[in-house]
């Protein structure tokens, strides 16, 4: 996977040697918050294109995500003592699909050495007022509870292993890409500046602001009547 802040660099190196008018003054934080953004967009619109493909040619909606685009994390558990519960807290934020309450940004957990690695079933969050009143069960069940937070229930654990979807940060440079969107990424965010450049908008939204991508807006002010 690829580095963000590595990614954004030569993307800004890109933009200034071939489309930078003389006074451009951006930064790698400009270029780092763009690729943040159109990377989003690129996972959510793959996710709902696959939700909408698997529905039609199985019946379930249901994603499974590729391993390029997921990271494995050893996380050691605690007690959240608040709220009497057991936790493990991740290293960055788990992505978040828009509606979507399975927490699909994470997709697999285990805990257990080696080979001996157990499977955790994984709920949504909706789901999990379920678990806690099912039968006896040896099955640890877990959910996304909230950003970087699981919470395990029927089980605690010493360590996971999760694999999941890393939510983007601009304010850190350690943040991964998938290598398969990294050529997207550069095509989209310098056609954006190079329309910017050359005054050549795509969308002119109702009160005529220029925009060099596609996007809706609504001047409230138009909308008042006398």
């Amino acid at each position: 996977m690829a580095q963000l802040n590595l990614v954004a660099s030569d993307i800004m190196d890109k933009y200034f040697q071939d489309f930078a008018p003389a006074n451009a003054i951006f930064g790698i934080e400009v270029f780092m918050a763009m690729v943040v953004q159109e990377y989003s967009k690129l996972l959510q619109t793959d996710f709902e294109r696959q939700k909408i493909l698997n529905k039609a040619e199985t019946g379930y909606s249901i994603v499974e995500i590729s391993p390029d685009f997921l990271i494995e994390e050893e996380v050691e558990t605690e007690r959240d003592k608040e709220q009497g519960v057991w936790i493990a807290k991740l290293k960055n934020n788990v992505f978040s699909f828009n509606f979507d309450a399975m927490g699909n940004g994470v997709q697999y957990m285990e805990f257990g050495p080696g080979d001996a690695r157990q499977y955790i079933t994984k709920i949504s969050y909706t789901d999990r007022w379920q678990a806690k009143r099912m039968p006896t069960t040896k099955q640890i069940f877990a959910y996304v509870k909230r950003g970087n937070v699981i919470e395990f229930i029927n089980g605690n654990p010493d360590k996971v292993y999760v694999q999941y979807i890393p939510a983007l940060d601009e304010t850190k440079d350690d943040c991964y890409i998938a290598d398969a969107y990294v050529p997207q990424l550069n095509s989209a965010i310098l056609n954006v500046m190079f329309f910017s450049k050359n005054g050549l908008p795509i969308d002119v939204t109702n009160d005529q602001n220029k925009n060099a991508i596609q996007q809706t807006e609504i001047n409230k002010e138009s909308l008042k009547t006398n």
